[in-house]
Parts: structure tokens; C-alpha cells; sequence
């Protein structure tokens, strides 16, 4: 019984505290010939702007420093533009940076502590199911035991 108990609480306070967001470096938003966009930063945290030199396959923070650092808030604008006069910018809340030509990225650490939601979701659904299948075979082998314990075997010729 005690048992039962530890492993409900604990399941409830995993769920509480839910999955974090990573906070390992992540590109969010690329400026290139190709490619320019304009998103809602997806967490908050710090955003980093960077021009990405050519040929690199280091990481970025190895290789160059950013440009600029901003605090954003989960939903903010964070991406790049460009304005009707041809003008490419970098844009980071309110804020908009002009750039010259080349290839950019906005690079984004999230704070630690958030709770990802998607993550959350799937760890709960994961629990109810591992708990729904273990009870099935506790119901099943019980069942079972109760149903051979019935048997009666008669002496076959006596």
C-alpha cells in the first residue's frame, strides 16, 4: 500500500513540475538569399544575433561574438525584414537593426525553468498508458490465477 502511495505522489509531482525547455543554443531565424522571416520567439530568453562568416562549421559562439544580445519575452517578434525602401533589418521586438548585405541568424537561449507544454503532454499520456497497461496485466493475471485455482482435476480411472 505504501508503495502505491510513493509512486502516485511521485508521478503527481513529475507532473507538476513538468518537462523544461532546452536550454542549449538554437537558430530560430535565418537571413539569407534565400530566406527571410519574421516569427514569435517560442521561449523566453536570450537572443543573439550573429553574422555567419563563410564556410563555417564550428558553432557560431566558437567562431564569431554576436552582434547584439536581447531579452525577449515568449511571443515577441524575433526574425528578419526587409523594409519597402530594400533595406534588410534585424528584428527583435521593438527593435529593428539594419544589416548589411550577407547571411544572419538570430540564435536564441531560452531561460531555464519554463515548462514545455508538448513535452508535458507527451510524459503524461506516456504515464497513463504504462499505468493502464500494468494494471490490465494485474487484472489478467488474476484472472488467471483465480480461473486455474478453479480447476478441479479429478482422478482419470478411479
Amino acid at each position: 500500500m505504501m508503495r502505491g502511495i510513493i509512486a502516485v505522489v511521485t508521478g503527481i509531482g513529475l507532473v507538476a513540475a513538468g518537462c523544461q525547455v532546452d536550454t542549449h543554443l538554437t537558430n530560430v531565424a535565418e537571413l539569407s538569399a534565400k530566406q527571410m522571416t519574421v516569427r514569435s520567439a517560442p521561449w523566453r530568453g536570450d537572443f543573439r544575433l550573429y553574422s555567419i562568416p563563410p564556410n563555417t562549421k564550428e558553432p557560431l559562439d566558437q567562431v564569431t561574438k554576436p552582434i547584439m544580445i536581447v531579452h525577449l519575452n515568449k511571443g515577441e517578434r524575433v526574425g528578419f525584414l526587409r523594409r519597402p525602401d530594400g533595406a534588410n533589418v534585424a528584428v527583435a521586438g521593438a527593435q529593428e537593426i539594419l544589416v548589411s548585405p550577407g547571411q544572419y541568424t538570430w540564435v536564441m537561449q531560452a531561460d531555464a525553468g519554463q515548462t514545455d507544454p508538448v513535452k508535458t503532454t507527451i510524459l503524461v499520456v506516456l504515464i497513463v498508458v504504462v499505468v493502464a497497461l500494468g494494471v490490465a496485466l494485474i487484472v489478467v493475471a488474476v484472472d488467471v490465477g483465480h480461473a486455474v485455482h478453479d480447476i478441479h482435476v479429478s482422478p482419470v480411472g478411479f
